[in-house]
């Protein structure tokens, strides 16, 4: 029993972290897209406002834009935030997220008027029945002896 317990450990922990870098890969792939359809209940994203388009523009003229922004790229200037974005993992979780508070502005969404671009969410949201059947198929892999 001890023997079992300790493999479906490793099998749970071995989703969690193929779970954690699909939303990661994801979540960093929504980055410059508009983000409007299988969202679920989740607000589609609203067109960049010609002023911020401006200021992608500025970034691009000034070099310090990321390579694949441009002038309506939401959430996709520089880079950092998206590169922010990790995860961890462990036997029974995983956690997708950023360090930078800008993230949970954009995630969220402000009374100041930016509004919400979940990027983690929508991530989460598309892969949360994959993550299931690939737990479920660690599970029954491990008891089935098959790992």
């Amino acid at each position: 029993m001890e023997r079992a317990v300790a493999e479906l450990d490793v099998a749970y922990a071995a989703a969690m972290e193929t779970g954690a870098i699909l939303v990661t890969a994801e979540a960093k792939a929504e980055f410059g897209h508009y983000q409007r359809e299988d969202m679920g209940p989740l607000t589609p994203w609203a067109e960049l406002k010609d002023e911020t388009k401006q200021e992608h523009i500025q970034a691009i003229v000034d070099g310090e834009a990321a390579d694949d922004a441009g002038p309506n790229t939401p959430l996709l200037v520089k880079g950092g935030l998206r590169d922010s974005v990790e995860h961890e993992s462990d036997a029974r979780q995983f956690i997708v997220g950023s360090e930078s508070e800008i993230m949970v502005y954009q995630e969220e969404g402000t009374p100041e008027g930016i509004p919400p671009r979940p990027v983690l969410a929508t991530a989460m949201y598309r892969h949360a029945e994959n993550i299931v059947n690939i737990v479920g198929q660690a599970v029954e892999d491990t008891l089935a002896g098959k790992k």
